[in-house]
């Protein structure tokens, strides 16, 4: 009696530490507990109810991707984590761990934890659900779609551009699982002016480069040419944030960082000056340059340096 008791809890454990220490009813049936035994040791505080079925091991380590793990286990293909839960899942830029699991579904589930957070949609089908660490989330274009409903027009842009940088998705497939979308939609219209203001060009490699393309934007400038490398007769020089070649005119964005050693200092240097000798002029813009107070001044140097004489 005792042995197999001891064999119960190792199985348990077991399937728990592949699960970020959970454990599901019927998993708990399937291993040979009753469900009196299961509400024992709820009660012993062993198993600590998180979800309906869905159960956290006495002394497993807590965290927000458990959470995220609870309510998938608990919908069980009913839905999918969805909106910044699912950005943050994701790894978008501009997104961390929300207090609240947000989730889609189209079936009348009613969450037990109050910072499970349930929205209905008819809308919800099998390919708009990948798996993230064994949570299953919205895809990616499913995700984009969600949050530019409810997130800034800033955070939005940032997120397409991380994820068009990553490869994790293009345009087209955004706009074509938009397209299947009701017209209605809150934020549609909102990702549509986001993707079409693009025009085509290459992912920014930053949310400080996103600042930027919309402080040109906001100040009337007209796009820059985005990730262009730069040759000398043939000879490869460097790639640059952003250029205006009728201006001959480079904007470079600089984030607070040191530099990786010597050599990477002293080759920044040599890049430099091979861009100033070939006529090139160069603007340098930080985080504090693309806010207020020091935006007014980058602004009037960028007015200066684009309509200067060539």
């Amino acid at each position: 009696m005792r042995s197999s008791s001891l064999q119960r809890d190792a199985a348990i454990g077991a399937l728990a530490a592949g699960q970020y220490g959970l454990v599901t009813a019927a998993q708990l049936r399937a291993a040979g507990l009753s469900p009196d035994a299961i509400r024992r040791r709820v009660r012993a505080g062993s198993l600590i109810s998180l979800e309906p079925g869905v159960y956290r091991v006495a002394g497993a380590p807590r965290s927000w991707r458990q959470r995220a793990r609870a309510v998938s286990l608990w919908m069980d293909g009913r839905g999918a984590v969805s909106g910044r839960s699912a950005a943050a899942l994701h790894r978008l830029d501009g997104f961390g761990p929300p207090v609240a699991i947000e989730v889609v579904t189209s079936r009348n589930l009613k969450a037990f934890h109050r910072h499970t957070l349930v929205r209905r949609s008819p809308y919800i089908l099998e390919v708009d659900h990948v798996e993230i660490a064994s949570i299953t989330t919205t895809s990616i274009e499913r995700t984009l779609i969600d949050i530019a409903g409810c997130v800034s027009d800033e955070l939005l842009e940032t997120a397409i551009e991380d994820a068009l940088r990553r490869q994790l998705t293009s345009p087209q497939r955004v706009v074509q699982r938009l397209l299947d979308m009701p017209p209605n939609l809150p934020g549609r219209s909102r990702l549509r002016r986001a993707l079409e203001s693009r025009g085509g060009q290459a992912p920014t490699e930053s949310a400080l480069e996103v600042k930027l393309v919309r402080l040109l934007r906001s100040e009337g400038f007209p796009p820059a040419i985005r990730q262009k490398v730069l040759d000398d007769d043939g000879r490869f020089v460097g790639r640059v944030d952003f250029v205006y070649p009728d201006r001959r005119l480079i904007i470079e964005v600089e984030g607070f960082r040191f530099h990786s050693g010597r050599r990477s200092f002293d080759a920044d240097r040599v890049r430099r000056n091979s861009l100033t000798a070939m006529g090139w002029m160069l603007l340098q813009a930080t985080a504090p340059m693309l806010r207020p107070p020091g935006q007014e001044d980058f602004v009037r140097d960028l007015r200066r340096a684009y309509g200067r004489p060539l």
